[in-house]
């Protein structure tokens, strides 16, 4: 991540004059200046279960609700999740409720916290205000796929026991092998 000169400080103006975002997220560009599409709906059983069996390496566009394919990142918008690489939090917020759960090793802890954040009666504000640099995938690209895929549907599941009906955590918890192992076969074909 590379914070622009200038971005904390416009951000923080930018939260000033916005009291009601408890959370809020920038415009986040690679190192091609091309958009990160990193707003997300919250996660839902049937987009996650879909993820785990690597459907969407099939027919990429099951995800696209989940993953906001229609979100106009040049205007400011309320949502429901943004990309924890540039994360504000307002310190009010953290007084109420305190900081990221730190069950979660990484993946989901801020969309944990955006919800959090919106049942706290804050909103979650994206604003194309401020710019800064995500060098996307650069540390998880030194990381095995199998592994990557242990971390990511870990944390997942924590995300469903805490939010989600205990059905829908079964369930995931049933289709996670199935899952593992096709990251496993993935990784020894591309070998």
């Amino acid at each position: 991540m590379r914070v622009f000169e200038g971005t904390l400080k416009n951000m923080v103006v930018w939260m000033d004059r916005h009291p009601e975002a408890g959370v809020a997220g920038c415009h986040l560009v690679n190192d091609k200046d091309e958009t990160v599409l990193h707003v997300r709906r919250f996660p839902k059983f049937a987009d996650q279960a879909l993820i785990i069996l690597k459907i969407p390496h099939l027919f990429p566009k099951v995800l696209d609700t989940y993953l906001y394919k229609d979100f106009d990142y040049n205007k400011e918008q309320k949502v429901d999740s943004i990309r924890g690489s540039f994360f504000m939090i307002r310190k009010e917020v953290i007084d109420k409720i305190g900081s990221l759960d730190e069950r979660y090793f990484i993946w989901f802890e801020e969309v944990d916290y955006c919800k959090m954040t919106k049942q706290a009666g804050w909103e979650v504000i994206y604003t194309p205000q401020v710019k800064c640099l995500d060098y996307v995938g650069k540390s998880f690209g030194q990381v095995r796929k199998y592994k990557t895929q242990k971390m990511f549907t870990e944390s997942m599941l924590k995300y469903f026991k805490k939010w989600n009906p205990w059905y829908q955590y079964l369930l995931l918890l049933i289709l996670r092998p199935i899952g593992l192992v096709l990251a496993y076969v993935h990784e020894k074909v591309r070998k």
